[in-house]
This record gives C-alpha cells, structure tokens and sequence, in this order.
C-alpha cells in the first residue's frame, strides 16, 4: 500500500537516471507517485523502517537540485532528512603528508560522504563569491550542516566499518544485480583494478581534430598511467569492498575535468570530490552527499565506472538509513500546540527593569517574527554598536510577546561551545526528552541534548517557538579564531522565529534585520533618568549631548551620578579628565555600575577590538589613528593627500602610506571595522565614515602615552601634509573637511607637544605651521597666530636664532600677515623688513619668494600713509612677476590687484579700475569664478564702484561676493561678515532695509573687535588666505600670494624636498 506524503521523512535526489536506477533498486515496497502541481515524479518506498521519496533531477548542475528538492519538500513536508546520491570525481591521494604513497588514496568505486569541518558543512560552493583585484575569486559559499541523526549515523558507520563483519555494501550490490536485467548486471558490476588507470598530472588526454570526445583506449598512452599496485597498499581493494572517504565536497556548476583545476580546488578548499547538485541544495537544507567515484576529475574522462560508482554510493546511503533510530524518523503522531509548551524562564539573562520602550524598533521585530505573521521560519537580526541597546531589546521583546509563543529559549551566542551548553541546557525545560544537561555532562553527552533539543524545535508541528542568539560577534566567514561558528548550522527546521543580536553586519544577509542605532535627545533623557530615578532637568543637557545617545553610557553615566551622590557637572568634569577610572568604576557591591552583561563601556568593545586587531593590523592602527582625529569626517583622501605629499625626510608609516596610494586596502580596512559596527557610513556625505564619539574616546584610552604620543604625531603630520595649497581649485571645500581634525591635533600640541618643543622634532614643527596656515585661511586669526608662533619659537630654541630663519622665513612672512590683518602694523612691518633681508640675501631681488614679502611689505606701508613708497615697491613687484611668472599667474594678478588698492589708496581711480578688472578677469580664468581670490576681488570692485556712487554695480559686485563667500567659507568666516557689512552700508546709504545689521549682530563672534579694529583703521591685507574689510576708498583684499613662489602652499608640503 502506498504511504500518504505525511509519512516521507527522507528527501533522496537523485542527478542523473543512471544514479536514480541502483538507488530504486534499493527500495522495498517500491511504488511510483505523482503530486498535483509537482513537476516531480517520485519512487517511494521503505528503506528498514524508513518511507523514502526518491527523485531525478532534469538536468545536471545546482539550481536544477535546488528546485527538484524545493517541490520534494512542499509535496513531503515532513522530510527531516536529505541524501544527495550519485556519482562525482575524485582527489586521487589527499593527507597531511606531502609522500603520496603515505596519503589516503581514492580509488575507482570508493565513496566520499560530505563531512562536516569546523564552521564548513562538507559541501563548498566554489564558484560561489565575488571576484576581486588580480582574478581572485573571495569565496564566500557556505553549505549548511546535515541534520544532527544523520551525522550521528554517519559517525557510528563510520566505526562499525572499522570491526567485523564490516560493511554491508557488498550484500546490498549483490541484491541490487539480482534486480536487474542480464544485459545490465554486468554494467553494475565492480570493473576491477585491471580498468583502474590514473594517468600522471602533466600527460592531457589528446585533443580530437573533429572536438569528439574520444576514450583514451587507442589514443592514450597507457604506459603513462598508473595502475593500483602502482600507487601503495593504500589503493588495494577487494571486489565490491569499496572505501569511503570522509571530507570535503566540492560543488559548482562546471564540470571539472582538469588535473589542474582539480588539484588547485584541492589546495584552496579541501575539497577531494568534486560533482555539480550538492550546493544546490545545501545551501539553503541540511542535507549530506554521497558520491561514488567514477573518475578522477581530469581529462581523461570515460563512462566505464559510472553505473558502478552510482551502485556503490546508493549501497553506502541505504546502510546508512539503517542506522538512524526509527524513533526519530518515524512519522509522528499528530499534537496540538499546546504539547509543546514549556515554561518561559531566562535564566542567566541580563534582564533590566530600567528599560525604555523604543517603540519603532520594537515593531520592526514584531512585524517580522510574531508567529501569525508567517508559517515559515523567521529570522530577524538586530545589528548596531556594542552598547547600543541589542540585548535589551531582544529580551524586552520576549518578555511583552511570551504569551504568543510556545517556548522561549535564550542562547549565549557568544562562541560555540556557549551556543551548544545553552541548547544542550533547554533539554530539561522540554518534557520528554531523555537527556537533561547538567554543567557535569561530557561533550558526547552535550551533543546528544543538542541533537535532540534540535530535532525537537525541527518536529513539523511544533512551529510557534522564539529562539534568542544572543551576542554572536565572532566572524566565522573571516577564518574566525576559537569558538568561531555559523550560526545557520543552529536554525533547526523551517519554522519557528529566530531572533539574533550581534555586532556583525555581514550576519543582516540571515534574514530580516535592523540596524540598532543611537536614541534620540528624548529616549536618551528617558533613559538617563529612569536609570538615575528622577527628573534631572535641563541640567543633563551637556551630559546628553556628550554622550551622544548611547544607552549603555547613558545608564553608566546615571547610575554613577546615583550611587556617587554627585552633581552632572562633577560627573562631566570627571568623564573629561580620568575617563578611564570612570568607566571601569563598580559599585559597593563589586559590580559595574550597570545591568549590562558586560558591564561597562570600559569592557564591552574589548571583544570586537581584539577580533579585528588578530584579522587586521591595517584596520587596528586606522583605528588608533582615527582617536588621534576628528570622530568624523574619515575618508580615504585625507590619507591620499599625506601619502602624494610624503616628505622624503621623515616617510610616513608604510601602512598609511599604502592605504592612501591603494584604497581597496583602505576600503578593506573600513570594511572590518563596519562589520564590528564599531564605525559607520556617516549620514549624508558619500564615501565618508565616523564613529561614536564615546567609541571614540574609549579607543583613545587602548594605548599607553608613549604609543597615544606617536599617533597623535603620526595624525598631525597626515593632516599637515593634506591642508591644500591656495592656488588649488575650490581648496576651501578640503580644508573644512580638515579642520576638525585640525582641532583635534591642535588640542595635543596645547596639552602634550609644548613640554617637547625645542627637542628639535623639525617635522612636528613644519606641520604646526601647517595648522596655523589652515586656521588662518578659515579666519580663524587667533588660533593661527598660537601656531605659528609656537612654531617660531620651537624653531628658534631647537636651532638658534639665525640658523632656524630659513626653515622659518615662510612661517614669518605668515606671521606678519597675521599681524596685518589684525591691524598691528608695526609688528608686521618689522616681520616682513627680516623675512625681506634673509630673502634678498639667500635668493636676490627677483625670486619669487622675495617678490612676495615685499608685495606685503608694500601694503603694509599703504596702511601707514606711505602711500609713494608703497606704489613704487608694488610697482616693482608687480613687473618683477610678470618677467617671473607671466601675466597670467595667479600670483601676478594678485601683486595687480594689490597695486589696484594703492591706486585706489592715491586717488588713482582710472588706474586702480584697471587693475582691478584685469586682476578679476585672470582670475576668473586661472583659478575659477567662485575661487576666494576671486571674490575678493570682486568685492573690491564693490567697494570701489560704490565709492564712485555706483549703488547697481556695487550691489551686484557685493551680492556676488557674498554669496561665493557663504558657500566657499560659511558664514562665519571674517569674509563673509565683511561682505555682509558692506552690503549693508550701501543699503544704509540707500535707505534700504537694516535687515544685514540683524545678521550681522547674528554671526558677531569671539574676535570680532579685530575685525572692526582693522574697518576703524581702513586696513586691508593682501593675500589668499583672508580679506580685511575697509572703508573709504580702501576695500577687501588678498593678503598671502607670495610665499616660496606659489600661494597658499602649506608649510608641511613646502619643506617636503627641502
């Protein structure tokens, strides 16, 4: 009688007709069955207790099986268990041991079975992956384990085959002959080691002229080949007795018939068969393969053993089957849900009753794993930083929907053993099962409560569970150190709900996922208060922003401020200055000042640091680095700019320097750090990453001050070399991008470098000048100021007062705009009259250098009232870079524009209109319409048409102005405002609106007074890197074009060839 399809608990596939005959003949009460919308044809029959379904795939290849086994498995749902038999292609000699008559030998007819290694499921998809650099194919195939009773069979064959009376195999041949016709039997039979030929590596079979594939009988040369007795007692078998390998299958939709290729799979992957179905179907089932061995997977392919290989895997698999209890395959009998109930308990969990609902990030779990949603397994994970709330809300989510689930079991997914302690551990929470964990137990008996928790979860009526993997942060596809797994070996059935919680976002790809990011202002005062007990007002604002929405930090944060009896502001003050106390503070109890399972900030990225420092040295010392930088605003053309712009004099660390010359290695390196979650893709900007600034901080705390020292060099060099020269197209957009990390660096040198100043450390010293070029282009005059003279003075002291002026004669002549600009004239005066005596003495009157100081020089007299001293110098300087340069130099139309404010300064109106529109006109041209030095240009052609009483052309001139200098610098640099301020005269004078003064009071600063000093004394710097504003006839000008010959150019990239 034909069994209903609820009772087929074994799937066999079958790739071929001529694996699909010995594998029938096997069956007993052999029946055929056809399904209603199933394009299968199935042979059903018992094999000992067990009803199986056996189908053909239509052609060879994976995604033929895969969609055979799917149909199998809708038409059967009660399949537990998956066999791939048939025929493959085989390693010859595989082993530790290089001698090959010492290593195993796979000769014609043996079987190899799929056997699980580590994380691997003895299946590799080889093809499977992503092609890189060099034709490299990064694998990432990954086949799911078999079922937990089959392996355990596998390994009890494994050791009857190992006593007497051995295999069964040859008994079960001689049954399946009996079945067949005479004309096939002998197809069947076992050919003999007379047939057995393995042809040497280097020894191709010919190629036919006509491109037929010929047998090697008459074309080959047989004297070439070896025969068994040729290759050891290894290779000797008995008739019918074949041997069974145990290893790696590889499976992909190419048929390997290359010594070559087989032998290169063989080196990568393990792999010592090699066939096309398997991965079709284990990439989504557990299954096992059983291959019988027809050839050996090179060129010299014939069709003489395949019938016999197919007899001796199918005889294999039937023996098999006869060892798996029947009480695990046997079709169950029908239960309610209720039979599967147990009680709901978590045990060792950290459960907070200080926990804040986040409601949008609840429901995304609820949407996708409550038990109505779906019939088939759901699998959510919920990826984010450590200490961002994952374990929380995982338990939370259990703990509101436990009603709606039959069981709930919590697993520490931390590392396998953990993972399988856990499973082996909800044995005694399950009735009926007859092994209940104890911490006593031996690993045999760990692996029976798995397999049975596991079977157990699989049972095809018990589908309302909630399994919780809980921490599963070790990177099992990147080679993984101890306890590495895949957690798809642990996801029994095709049922039930699945939540996991992990650092990892290679792990989003399971399923349904959500990235767990930070709380907003709101849930972070919630938080914050709930773990404090009461209402902190507007206090913790500063505390908030500090901490930036991390709930692991906020809850320290609060429970420190409770248990401590402090004030917010005494918490802040602490958290800045020995943060590391701090976090790794414990209570009077002994314990972290938190509920967290791993306790503290101090603690719980330790994990994910070490994983990415044993697989990464490249991403370890980014990651140093980056403590040392701006938390945001990371990406790879700040080191790309170091690295183009390396001093030969002090190289910079080969790593940084690879990184910035090959971004996939930089891209590689940020690649780890986001699968850790310990950085991420900052919002909005392309290309650009940042990192939380608590995670931040806690990696500045990784190193010792020697270690912390030298990175924090190491980034003030990097960010040095990268401030852009002025005459560099759109140059303002890369140093606002460096600015924060400029602040960064800054920051250090305030607090450590100052004490090692005058050590004579000549590349920290170029590099602050570099720091104050930066802050001096971003108007930031004060902070420039600091820098450079800093730097002078650390110069000075190292080297002596004369010896250091020409390592420091550009960051003088820097000085001394600064002192122009803030209206210091004297200062600046006797900085350009040195920076000019060195200059005319080492390079003469004509370099460009010297042309350059004495263009400042000259404007500097301008503001004084020596106005005939200051044409005549201008004057010179400007012929002098036109023989130099050319007329179309940026630094010749700068020195024209600055003869322009002269002429403007004498009264020289048509002259000084000249000057100007030729200095705007070759600007426009060489450094672009919307370049600084551009607009400033155009502003004082604002100023000078509105002091003509040309209010249209003014006001076009300002508009312009003031919009280039919003994009360009932003509106709080002097530029800006200056332009605003104009703007807002001519519309006074106009009787326009005042609605500039209400802006301009909006954007008034620190500093300011400098500004407005500098209007009340009708000054105006030449230069690129600012304008001053003015009044009068006098507008904005450029006040940095001439240094070393080109303008802007930083102090870090100028001593790179000195």
């Amino acid at each position: 009688m034909a069994p209903d399809a609820s009772s087929i608990t074994v799937g066999w596939i079958a790739p071929m007709p001529l694996e699909l005959t010995p594998a029938v003949g096997l069956l007993e009460q052999h029946v055929i069955k056809a399904i209603p919308g199933d394009d299968n044809q199935y042979h059903v029959g018992k094999i000992g207790v067990h009803w199986v379904a056996m189908a053909v795939c239509p052609t060879i290849g994976t995604h033929p099986a895969a969609s055979v086994f799917a149909n199998m498995r809708r038409s059967f749902p009660n399949i537990k268990h998956v066999l791939v038999v048939g025929i493959a292609g085989g390693m010859p000699s595989y082993g530790p041991t290089s001698a090959e008559q010492e290593q195993e030998q796979i000769v014609l007819g043996d079987v190899v079975v799929s056997y699980p290694r580590g994380s691997e499921g003895g299946v590799t998809h080889y093809e499977f992956g992503a092609w890189e650099g060099r034709h490299l194919l990064s694998h990432s195939g990954h086949m799911l384990h078999p079922s937990s009773a089959l392996l355990t069979a596998v390994n009890l064959l494994r050791a009857g085959h190992m006593r007497e009376p051995g295999t069964k195999i040859p008994q079960f041949l001689r049954e399946l002959r009996s079945g067949l016709t005479e004309e096939e039997q002998p197809q069947f039979n076992d050919a003999g080691l007379d047939r057995d030929y393995l042809f040497p590596d280097h020894y191709p079979h010919p190629d036919h002229p006509e491109g037929e594939v010929t047998l090697c009988r008459g074309v080959c040369d047989f004297n070439q080949a070896k025969r068994r007795t040729d290759r050891g007692s290894k290779a000797t078998r008995e008739q019918d007795l074949p041997r069974i390998h145990y290893g790696t299958i590889g499976s992909a939709n190419t048929l390997v018939i290359s010594s070559e290729k087989r032998n290169d799979l063989y080196q990568k992957h393990g792999a010592i068969c090699f066939e096309m179905e398997a991965a079709g179907v284990m990439s989504d089932y557990q299954a096992l393969a059983i291959r019988g061995i027809c050839d050996y997977a090179d060129s010299h392919k014939n069709k003489r053993w395949q019938k016999y290989a197919a007899a001796t895997a199918a005889a294999y698999a039937k023996e098999l089957l006869l060892l798996v209890p029947p009480s695990i395959l046997s079709n169950p009998p029908s239960h309610d849900s209720a039979s599967f109930k147990t009680l709901f308990r978590l045990d060792g969990v950290p459960v907070s009753s200080n926990f804040v609902d986040r409601p949008s990030d609840s429901a995304a779990i609820e949407k996708s794993l409550l038990p109505h949603r779906s019939p088939n397994r759901k699998i959510f994970v919920l990826h984010g930083l450590g200490g961002v709330g994952k374990t929380q809300l995982a338990i939370d989510f259990a703990r509101r929907h436990k009603s709606k689930f039959t069981s709930v079991f919590w697993l520490d997914g931390r590392s396998e053993d953990r993972l399988r302690a856990s499973l082996a551990g909800c044995a005694s929470r399950i009735p009926g099962l007859s092994c209940h964990h104890n911490e006593a137990q031996s690993k045999d008996d760990i692996d029976v409560a798995v397999a049975q928790v596991m079977d157990w979860l699989a049972h095809p009526e018990n589908t309302d569970w909630l399994l919780i993997f809980d921490n599963v942060d070790q990177d099992y596809e990147q080679g993984g150190g101890t306890g590495t797994y895949d957690p798809r070996r642990y996801l029994p059935g095709d049922h039930g709900s699945i939540l996991v919680t992990t650092r990892l976002l290679r792990l989003a790809q399971l399923g349904d996922s959500r990235k767990l990011v930070k709380v907003d202002l709101a849930l972070g005062r919630a938080i914050l208060e709930r773990w404090y007990g009461g209402d902190l007002g507007p206090e913790c604002d500063p505390l908030l922003e500090l901490l930036d929405g991390l709930p692991l930090a906020l809850a320290q944060a609060a429970s420190y401020i409770r248990e401590m009896g402090i004030d917010i502001a005494t918490y802040m003050e602490i958290y800045n200055k020995q943060w590391n106390e701090l976090m790794s503070a414990r209570g009077e109890s002994g314990q972290p000042l938190s509920d967290y399972e791993q306790g503290s900030i101090a603690t719980t990225w330790a994990v994910s640091f070490r994983e990415i420092e044993s697989r990464s040295s490249d991403a370890s010392n980014l990651l140093r680095l980056w403590a040392c930088l701006d938390n945001k605003g990371m990406w790879h053309g700040l080191l790309a700019e170091a690295a183009a712009n390396e001093p030969t004099e002090d190289p910079l660390p080969g790593w940084v320097k690879d990184m910035g010359r090959k971004i996939i290695r930089f891209l590689e390196a940020i690649g780890l750090l986001l699968r850790y979650s310990m950085i991420e893709i900052q919002e909005g900007l392309k290309d650009t990453y940042s990192m939380h600034p608590v995670v931040h901080r806690w990696v500045s705390y990784l190193d010792d001050d020697q270690r912390k020292d030298k990175s924090a060099r190491l980034a003030l060099m990097i960010v040095a070399l990268s401030v852009p020269s002025e005459d560099t197209r759109r140059y303002w957009i890369l140093q606002r991008k460096l600015l924060p990390h400029a602040e960064r660096s800054a920051g250090w040198i305030r607090k450590v470098y100052t004490n090692a100043l005058y050590t004579g450390d000549q590349r920290a010293l170029l590099s602050i000048y570099s720091l104050g070029d930066l802050y001096g282009n971003q108007g930031r005059f004060r902070d420039a100021q600091e820098m450079y003279e800093l730097a002078v003075e650390g110069m000075e002291k190292a080297f002596g007062y004369d010896h250091s002026l020409s390592m420091n004669v550009g960051n003088i002549h820097n000085l001394g705009l600064l002192y122009l600009e803030q209206g210091k004239l004297q200062d600046a005066e006797d900085m350009f009259n040195r920076v000019l005596k060195f200059q005319e003495k080492e390079f003469g009157h004509d370099h460009e250098s010297t042309l350059g100081t004495a263009g400042n020089l000259a404007l500097t007299y301008c503001f004084q009232g020596k106005l005939k001293e200051a044409e005549e110098i201008q004057g010179r300087v400007l012929g002098g870079f036109e023989k130099a340069l050319g007329h179309d130099h940026a630094s010749t139309l700068r020195a024209a524009h600055g003869l322009g404010i002269i002429y403007q300064k004498l009264g020289k109106l048509e002259e000084a209109k000249k000057m100007f529109e030729r200095a705007l006109e070759g600007m426009e041209k060489v450094l672009g319409h919307d370049h600084t030095s551009t607009l400033r240009t155009v502003h004082n052609l604002g100023v000078f048409y509105s002091n003509q009483g040309k209010s249209k052309e003014a006001e076009e001139m300002f508009e312009r102005a003031l919009d280039g200098h919003l994009k360009a610098l932003g509106p709080d640099h002097p530029s800006s405002i200056r332009a605003i301020r104009h703007m807002e005269r001519l519309r006074r004078t106009q009787g326009g609106s005042k609605s500039t003064t209400e802006e301009t009071k909006k954007r008034k600063r620190p500093g300011d007074e400098q500004l407005e000093s500098a209007e009340s004394s009708n000054l105006a710097a030449q230069g690129d890197r600012t304008s001053q504003p003015s009044r009068g006839a006098v507008g904005s000008v450029s006040s940095r074009p001439y240094v070393n010959g080109t303008a802007g150019t930083s102090a870090a990239r100028r001593s790179r060839n000195s």
